[in-house]
């Protein structure tokens, strides 16, 4: 179980887009970086079914942040070739709530928030 970014990796993160482009291309001024940082932001993932059938085994789980505690989270290091990033691992607690999208479709998706 991890999160894609820790409080530090997320601003590290959107520095890093902002300079190469990312997936699409389009950079930002350093103004435009700098003003989005002063800011709160999001970074959210799209998650979809890419077959034909549904989703049946191993769905994406995700978990509800409300049933989080600060203890839970675990920092640790992702080494990359161009960069280095930090994420969190998550200790388990019966506490946790997790939600799965079932038997999820070629034309659905999941969008959720991941800094």
């Amino acid at each position: 179980v991890h999160t894609d970014y820790s409080d530090n990796s997320g601003p590290k993160r959107l520095r890093s887009l902002a300079e190469s482009g990312g997936y699409t291309g389009i950079k930002l001024s350093d103004e435009e970086r700098d003003e989005i940082l002063k800011r709160d932001f999001l970074i959210v993932n799209i998650w979809r079914n890419i077959k034909e059938e549904p989703v049946v085994r191993s769905p994406l789980a995700v978990l509800d942040p409300a049933s989080l505690d600060k203890e839970d989270f675990v920092a640790y290091e992702m080494h990359y070739p161009e960069r280095i990033g930090e994420n969190y691992a998550l200790r388990f607690r019966e506490q946790h709530e997790w939600f799965f999208y079932p038997r999820m479709e070629k034309d659905e998706c999941l969008v959720f928030k991941t800094y």
